[in-house]
C-alpha cells in the first residue's frame, strides 16, 4: 500500500512543478502599461481630478475622470515631475494631457506643452508706430484673408540673415509683398521669421556653348509655343555657378550638352545650376545575345506603350549582376544569358552604366509539379 501510493505521487510530481512554474512565469510576466492622449475639459482641485475628453476605440469622443490620488506621479509642461497642487493650478481647460495606466490604476499624468502653430503669408501693411503687421494668409476653406498680429515684448524676430533682430530694425526692414512665418503658442504670438525670398527658375534647358571669356552661356530651352530655341545668358559678377554635386564651380567647367538650370531673384541673374544626373531604368526581356559584339537585345516598351527591340552595347566600366545579385564579369555573364529573360538596364547621361539579371519570377498560384504515380507494393483485391 505503502508502495502504490509512493509511485503515485512520484507521477504527479512533474505536472504539479510544471503548473508551478507555469504560474510563476505567469507573475512574472512584465505588465504593459497602457497610455492614453485626452484634452483637459475641467480641473476640481478639491476632489483632485481632471476630466478629460479622450477617444474611445470605436473613435467616438468620450469624457474620462482621472483621480490623482497618492503615488500618481505628475509632470509638468517642462518635463519636471510637480506637486499636485501647483501641478492642478497650472493645468486649464484646452490643455492636452499624458495619462499612463498600469494594472487599471494611473500612475502618471504628463501636462503635455502646447504645441506650436505655424502659419505662412505676404506682408499687406508694416505699422512701426502700432507695432503691427498685416499680413494675407490662406484659411483652412482655402480663401485668403488678412490677419494682423501686434509685436508685444518677448516676441522673437528673425531677419532674412536667420538672425535675431531688434523690432524697430526688424519693422523698418519688413516691406509688403515679403513673405513671413508667424509661429503662435497657446494663442500668443511667439516669433515672427522674415523669410529670404526664393531665387525663381528662368531657364532649364542643354548648355550649347560656354564662353568663359565673355561670361556668356547658350542654353537651348522650349518657348512659350513649345518650339525649342536658343537663349544667351550672361553671367555677371556675383552670379554663382554650382555643378552637378552642388558644389560651387566655374562657368569654363559646364560642358555642352549638359542640362543646366538658371535662376533670377528680386528681378536679377541669381545663380546657374547643372542639373544632377538621374538614372533612366530600363526593363526588358532578352531577344538576342551577341558574345563576339559584347551586345544584347532586348524587347522593350516604349513611350506609346508598343514593344520595339534595343540593343545594348556593353562597354568597359558597365557593372554587370547576375541572378544571384552578385557582380559578375562580362564572358561568365553573357553566357549565362538566355533568350526570355528579364534584364533591367540602368543608364546614366545616355551611357549605360549597370545591366542586371532578374532571377525568374515564382508563381505562388502555380502548383508544384507531381511525381510520377509509382506501381504500389501493395495487393489489390479483385
Amino acid at each position: 500500500m505503502l508502495r502504490t501510493f509512493f509511485y503515485s505521487m512520484v507521477l504527479l510530481l512533474p505536472p504539479l512543478i510544471g503548473a508551478a512554474m507555469a504560474e510563476d512565469k505567469k507573475e512574472d510576466k512584465p505588465v504593459r502599461p497602457q497610455v492614453s492622449y485626452g484634452t483637459v475639459v475641467k480641473v476640481d482641485a478639491d476632489k483632485h481630478s481632471v476630466t478629460l475628453k479622450v477617444r474611445s476605440r470605436d473613435n467616438k469622443e468620450q469624457e474620462k475622470t482621472v483621480e490623482l490620488k497618492e503615488g500618481v506621479k505628475l509632470i509638468g509642461p517642462d518635463g519636471k515631475e510637480d506637486k499636485e497642487a501647483h501641478f492642478l493650478k497650472e493645468l486649464h481647460a484646452g490643455d492636452h494631457v499624458l495619462v499612463t495606466e498600469k494594472e487599471g490604476k494611473v500612475v502618471e499624468v504628463r501636462d503635455l506643452p502646447a504645441r506650436p502653430r505655424g502659419s505662412f503669408g505676404t506682408v499687406v501693411k508694416v505699422d512701426a508706430a502700432s507695432h503691427t503687421i498685416t499680413f494675407k494668409v490662406r484659411g483652412r476653406d482655402g480663401k485668403e484673408e488678412e490677419k494682423t498680429v501686434t509685436i508685444k515684448e518677448g516676441v522673437k524676430l528673425i531677419g532674412e540673415d536667420g538672425k535675431e533682430d531688434k523690432e524697430a530694425h526688424f519693422l523698418k526692414e519688413l516691406k509688403p509683398g515679403e513673405l513671413i512665418q508667424v509661429t503662435e503658442r497657446e494663442g500668443k504670438v511667439v516669433e515672427v521669421r522674415d523669410l529670404p525670398e526664393r531665387p525663381n527658375l528662368k531657364y532649364a534647358g542643354a548648355a550649347v556653348k560656354v564662353d568663359a571669356d565673355k561670361h556668356t552661356i547658350t542654353l537651348k530651352v522650349k518657348g512659350k509655343d513649345g518650339k525649342e530655341e536658343e537663349k544667351t545668358v550672361e553671367i555677371k559678377e556675383g552670379v554663382k555657378v554650382f555643378g552637378k554635386d552642388g558644389k560651387e564651380g566655374k562657368l569654363a567647367d559646364i560642358a555642352a550638352g549638359t542640362q543646366v538650370m538658371v535662376f533670377e531673384k528680386e528681378g536679377k541673374l541669381d545663380s546657374v545650376r547643372v542639373a544632377p544626373s538621374y538614372p533612366r531604368m530600363i526593363f526588358g526581356a532578352v531577344v538576342k545575345v551577341d558574345a563576339d559584339k559584347h551586345t544584347i537585345t532586348l524587347k522593350v516598351r516604349g513611350r506609346d506603350n508598343k514593344e520595339e527591340e534595343k540593343t545594348v552595347a556593353i562597354k568597359e566600366g558597365v557593372k554587370l549582376i547576375g541572378e544571384d545579385g552578385k557582380e559578375d564579369k562580362e564572358g561568365h555573364f553573357l553566357k549565362e544569358l538566355k533568350p526570355g529573360e528579364n534584364i533591367l538596364v540602368t543608364e546614366r547621361e545616355g551611357k549605360v552604366v549597370e545591366i542586371r539579371d532578374f532571377p525568374e519570377r515564382r508563381r505562388p498560384n502555380k502548383p508544384a509539379d507531381k511525381p510520377a504515380d509509382k506501381p504500389s507494393d501493395k495487393k489489390t483485391d479483385k
